[in-house]
């Protein structure tokens, strides 16, 4: 037999050409299935690695006013101290309020009436 071609002991020996594209078919899709697999296991580690980053734990303490205020520190009197802290009972509100309220009512007023 020359010009042909023995097919003997060949996997493919009996098969259809519609059998053997889908068998290369399949391997192409085989091969197809573990990348996307390897690369949706990649996504999933990506973001677990992330979630983990974003639910650290959160330290304790008051939150940082950024932009909002400013802390001043003064020195006064014990007289003066005793004094804020009646106008702060006496008006029901906090001592650090008490202060910025009498802060306020003194820049309010007019130079000449004090």
């Amino acid at each position: 037999m020359t010009g042909s071609c023995s097919t003997a002991g060949s996997p493919q020996r009996g098969r259809t050409r519609a059998d053997r594209a889908f068998a290369i078919d399949g391997a192409l899709l085989e091969s197809v299935a573990d990348l996307v697999s390897q690369k949706l296991q990649s996504i999933i580690a990506s973001y677990r690695m992330a979630k983990k980053q974003r639910l650290k734990k959160r330290t304790p303490g008051r939150p940082v006013a950024i932009g909002v205020s400013v802390t001043v520190t003064i020195r006064i009197s014990e007289d003066l101290d005793q004094a804020i802290d009646a106008w702060a009972g006496q008006a029901g509100i906090a001592r650090s309020e008490a202060i910025r309220q009498l802060i306020e009512a003194g820049l309010k007023r007019k130079r000449g009436s004090a």
